[in-house]
């Protein structure tokens, strides 16, 4: 903080405003004019266990986003409720981060033709995830957080990091990572077996070629995620998770997901 520029803070804490208020707007758009699709291929279909996994991957996220939003822009007006705001987004992004997550092993798992060495592997390395993360987050739930003000302007900031700050970035990273591979590989020895030209109309392709692309984005996400911790101007650190969180609760479309990804 001994080289902290009040003007260069301002501005950007002006376009991490913009950011939010743009995400908060795209969700709250996005949700408005899918919610006929909702409603008629989630709500008005059979099975509890989808739509539980619906909302969850389809409102924790945005309703995150739209807290984040309404925090920021009525202050953080002390050190306490600073840090607070802190623990409850790191929580708060991760838990349905995790669901997230559990609904694409379950992809992976079909595009490996439910063979149970696949889910178990990917479970595996999906526990160890969460608990590493968990441990972090519960060993470090003291974060040295001030409530800086400047002029009209209120935000907290972060004013010592971990040197182990990247480990929970660098673990989802690693498990991403993961799925990326298994996808990668299918996707690979599919084409090499095909006795036709790639199309767009098979349940497999559409399958193995949303799936990559996903994986392969939120790897890319927290990957620059653990590059960006280190580097990114100070309020900005105290808002990792807003675009992995954004792609990763509207990328897998959640309006996509059946009861067949669940049994």
């Amino acid at each position: 903080m001994q080289d902290f520029d009040p003007v260069s803070f301002v501005q950007d804490l002006q376009l991490l405003h913009l950011f939010q208020l743009s995400a908060a707007v795209v969700t709250i758009w996005d949700h408005l004019i899918l919610f006929d699709q909702e409603v008629e291929l989630i709500w008005k279909r059979p099975g509890i266990i989808a739509k539980i996994f619906f909302v969850l991957t389809r409102y924790c996220g945005p309703c995150f986003i739209v807290f984040i939003l309404i925090f920021n822009f009525t202050g953080a007006n002390s050190d306490s409720v600073s840090r607070s705001h802190l623990l409850v987004q790191a929580w708060a992004s991760m838990l349905p981060g995790w669901v997230v997550q559990v609904i694409m092993q379950f992809r992976v798992y079909a595009m490996y033709n439910r063979q149970k060495w696949v889910l178990a592997f990917t479970f595996t390395c999906f526990i160890a995830q969460v608990v590493v993360v968990s441990a972090f987050f519960l060993l470090h739930n003291y974060v040295p957080v001030i409530s800086i003000k400047f002029a009209n302007w209120t935000a907290c900031a972060i004013t010592e990091q971990s040197a182990d700050a990247i480990v929970p970035g660098l673990s989802i990273m690693i498990f991403e990572g993961i799925l990326f591979f298994f996808a990668l590989y299918k996707t690979v020895m599919h084409v090499l077996r095909l006795n036709y030209p790639w199309t767009s109309d098979g349940a497999i392709e559409v399958l193995l070629r949303d799936n990559i692309l996903y994986f392969l984005m939120m790897f890319l996400f927290y990957g620059l995620l653990v590059i960006g911790w280190f580097t990114v101007p100070v309020c900005f650190e105290t808002h990792p998770s807003l675009f992995p969180t954004l792609f990763g609760y509207r990328g897998p479309d959640p309006l996509s997901m059946s009861t067949d990804d669940l049994d």
